[in-house]
C-alpha cells in the first residue's frame, strides 16, 4: 500500500520538474513527430523526412509521410512503404502499400540506391530466406512454392520459390527477375540491408561530423559550443534539458512500476511477460513472424487436430494462409519460464539448416504464447527406434547410417556453423524430427545455452537435459559446467539407441538380457572380438552397424576431453570402418585412456 500512496506525488514530482523547462522549437530540429495513425518508424540519421533539413540525413535515405504510412522514395519513381527500420542490424523491411509486393519485385532497381538485396555473402543473409519470382505452367506444390494471389487475374501461376531448392524443381517454371530477394515467411515484407554509413559498433547511433563530413560515433556532448555533431543542425541545451525530463520522467515512472509490483501477486508474472516483450522487440527484425491469438485459432481451425502433449503443453496442426503446413506449439503449462519461449527464438529464429527444424513464426498475446513451426510429417524419431515391431525394423542400416550423418551435422553447424555457438543440451530421439523423406531436424531449443566459440565451458546453477542422454558432468557434481562435448555425449547415446533398436533378442536366449545393460555389452563384444549380435542382412549392414557402434562408444566416453568434437564425428561416421580404431571403455573412467595415445589424436 506504501507503494501505492508514493505513485501520486512521483508524478506530482515529474511535472513539477518538466514544467520547469521551456517548449522551445529549434529552426532546424530532427526530431519526427508520430504519425497520425499511431505508426511506429523510427528515423533518425542517416534517414530524415523530406520536410526535414538536409543535415538530417544522408543522400538516398529520405523519407515522407502518406497517410499514416511511411513511405522510402528510391530512383525510378519508386516507393515501398515501412514497416519497421532496424539500426541496430542496417536493415529495413518494407512492404506493397496496395498489397501486391511481387509485382513491385519484377521492376525492382536499386542501382542508385544505398540499399543492397541483401546477398549471403555481405552477413546479411540470415534474416531471411532468399526467393525468387516465377511463373509455372502449371500449379505446383505449396510445399515448395509460396502462392501469389494477388496476380490471378494474370494467366500462369505466380509463384515464389525458394532459392536453395534444386534447380529441376523449377524445370515447369520460368524465373521472372535474375535477382534474389529476401522475404518474410508469408512473401509481403522485403528485407533491405544498407552497408555504408556503418554504424553497427556505435550500438546504431552515429551522426554526420560536419566539419570532416565523415560518420562518426555520436558521443555525450561536454559543452554546448563548438559541437561537431549534428543535433539537428545543432546541439541546442533546450533539447539536451528536455532529454533529460524524458530520463527523469521514465526513471521514475519505472521506480513507481516497481513499487506498485511489489505489493501485486502477479508481480513475477508481469514481469516475465515484459522481458519477453523487450527481447521479441529487440529481435523484431528477424524471419519469424508475429502471430496475433486469433491468427493462431483461425491457422489451427480452432486447435481441432492435435499432434502431441507434453509437460510444455500441446502440439496442433495447422496451416499459414498460403497453404504451407505448419505445427502450431502451444505453451500453456504456466510453469514454463519465459527464458524457455525467448530461447527457442534466439537459438533458431536466425539459423537455416537442412537438419534443423525452422521456427516460421510466434504468438505472444499476455500469458498465452506458442511457436509456429514448419511440420514434420514422419513424426519424432523415438517413434521408429524405440519401439518393437514393424516400426523398429522399417530403416535399413544404410537409412539408419543417413540419418545419424543428419543428426551429427545438424549439431556440428550449432557448433560450428553459427555467429555464437548454441549449445542444445537436450540431444534425444523426441527431439529429432522426421520430414516426408525421414531427413532428421533437430528441434526443442528451450533449454539451449549460446556463447562464443572461444569459450571451452559455460557453467550452470542446474542440470538441464534429459536422465539416459545427460552427459555425467552436467549432474555430477556441485561445479555444474557445460561445452559442446556434452552435446557429443547425448549423441553418443541416441546412436546407441538407434543400434539397439536392431538387436537380435533371440540370440540372447540363455541370457537375464533385463539385466544386461546394452552399452556395456556391445563394448566388451567389440573388445573381445565377438559378432554384435545386430539384426543385419548383408555384409555391407554388419560393417554399417559395427561403426554406428563404434562411433556411439567414442560419444559417450566418461570424461569430456576424451569424446570427439562433432567435427571430429561427422569425419568417422564418413569415413571407412578399417580406419577407425576401437575406443577406450567409456564405462571405466579411470582405465584404458591412452588407448589413441591421448584426446589430441582423436581430434586431429
Amino acid at each position: 500500500m506504501k507503494g501505492l500512496l508514493l505513485t501520486p506525488f512521483l508524478i506530482i514530482s515529474v511535472l513539477h520538474v518538466c514544467s520547469c523547462i521551456p517548449d522551445v522549437q529549434v529552426e532546424n530540429d530532427c526530431s519526427v513527430a508520430p504519425l497520425p495513425g499511431g505508426g511506429s518508424v523510427e528515423v533518425k540519421f542517416p534517414f530524415r523526412l523530406n520536410d526535414q533539413p538536409a543535415s538530417c540525413g544522408l543522400q538516398g535515405f529520405e523519407l515522407y509521410n502518406q497517410g499514416d504510412s511511411t513511405m522510402l522514395k528510391l530512383p525510378f519513381d519508386q516507393a515501398l512503404a515501412v514497416d519497421y527500420i532496424s539500426y541496430w542490424n542496417q536493415m529495413l523491411s518494407v512492404s506493397d502499400p496496395d498489397g501486391c509486393l511481387f509485382r513491385r519485385l519484377l521492376y525492382l532497381n536499386l542501382s542508385a540506391s544505398p540499399f543492397t538485396l541483401g546477398d549471403d555473402g555481405n552477413g546479411y543473409g540470415y534474416y531471411s530466406e532468399s526467393y525468387k519470382p516465377v511463373n509455372c505452367s502449371s500449379e505446383a506444390s505449396p510445399h515448395y512454392f509460396t502462392r501469389v494471389s494477388c496476380l490471378s487475374d494474370l494467366p500462369g501461376h505466380y509463384y515464389l520459390a525458394d532459392s536453395s531448392f534444386p534447380t529441376q524443381l523449377l524445370s515447369s517454371c520460368e524465373t521472372l527477375t535474375k535477382d534474389q530477394f529476401k522475404l518474410s515467411a508469408d512473401g509481403q515484407r522485403l528485407f533491405l540491408p544498407w552497408e555504408e554509413p556503418d554504424c553497427r559498433y556505435c550500438n546504431g547511433d552515429c551522426r554526420l561530423n560536419r566539419k570532416s563530413n565523415k560518420t562518426q560515433c555520436v558521443p555525450y556532448p561536454t559543452s554546448y559550443d563548438d559541437d561537431p555533431y549534428i543535433y539537428g543542425s545543432s546541439y541546442d541545451p533546450y533539447i539536451y534539458d528536455k532529454g533529460l525530463c524524458a530520463a527523469v520522467s521514465v526513471a521514475i515512472a519505472t521506480i513507481t512500476i516497481l513499487l506498485v509490483y511489489r505489493r501485486i501477486s502477479k508481480m513475477k508474472k508481469k514481469k516475465q511477460n515484459l522481458a519477453v516483450e523487450l527481447f521479441l522487440k529487440e529481435y523484431k527484425s528477424m524471419k519469424p513472424t508475429r502471430y496475433s491469438y486469433p491468427e493462431l485459432k483461425k491457422m489451427t481451425d480452432d486447435f481441432k487436430t492435435i499432434l502431441g502433449q507434453g509437460g510444455y503443453g500441446s502440439v496442433f496442426q495447422g496451416k499459414l494462409h498460403n497453404g504451407v503446413p505448419v505445427a502450431v506449439k502451444v505453451l500453456d503449462n504456466p510453469t514454463v519460464s519465459g527464458d524457455e519461449f525467448t530461447n527457442e527464438i534466439a537459438a533458431i529464429g536466425t539459423v537455416h539448416h537442412v537438419n534443423i527444424v525452422r521456427i516460421l513464426g510466434f504468438c505472444v498475446e499476455g500469458s498465452k504464447r506458442a511457436l509456429i513451426y514448419e511440420f514434420m510429417p514422419n513424426q519424432s524419431l523415438d517413434k521408429y527406434v524405440m519401439e518393437e515391431g514393424e516400426k523398429s525394423s522399417k530403416f535399413s542400416w544404410t537409412k539408419l547410417q543417413d540419418i545419424s550423418m543428419g543428426i551429427a551435422r545438424g549439431i556440428e553447424y550449432l557448433h560450428q556453423g553459427c555467429e555464437q555457438r548454441i549449445l542444445h543440451l537436450d540431444i534425444k530421439p523426441q527431439n529429432i524430427l522426421l520430414d516426408q523423406e525421414f531427413n532428421p531436424k533437430i528441434s526443442d531449443f528451450g533449454l539451449a545455452k549460446l556463447c562464443s566459440k572461444e569459450r571451452s565451458a559455460v557453467s550452470m546453477t542446474a542440470a538441464r537435459g534429459t536422465m539416459g542422454y545427460m552427459a555425467p558432468e552436467v549432474f555430477l557434481g556441485s561445479n555444474k559446467t557445460v561445452s559442446h562435448r556434452s552435446d557429443v555425449y547425448s549423441f553418443g547415446m541416441v546412436l546407441m539407441e538407434m543400434v539397439g533398436g536392431r538387436k537380435n533378442t533371440a540370440a540372447d536366449e540363455g541370457e537375464n538380457a533385463a539385466q544386461i545393460y546394452f552399452p556395456e555389452w556391445i563394448y566388451n563384444q567389440l573388445k573381445q572380438g565377438e559378432e554384435l549380435r545386430l539384426v543385419t542382412g548383408s555384409v555391407e549392414d554388419a560393417g554399417i552397424a559395427k561403426k554406428l557402434t563404434m562411433v556411439a562408444l567414442w560419444c559417450v566416453q566418461w570424461r569430456p576431453v576424451d569424446r570427439p568434437s562433432m567435427k571430429v564425428a561427422v569425419q568417422m561416421l564418413e569415413g571407412s570402418l578399417e580406419r577407425l580404431p576401437l575406443p577406450p571403455n567409456p564405462f571405466a573412467p579411470h582405465v584404458e585412456k591412452n588407448n589413441m595415445g591421448g584426446t589430441d589424436a582423436i581430434d586431429d
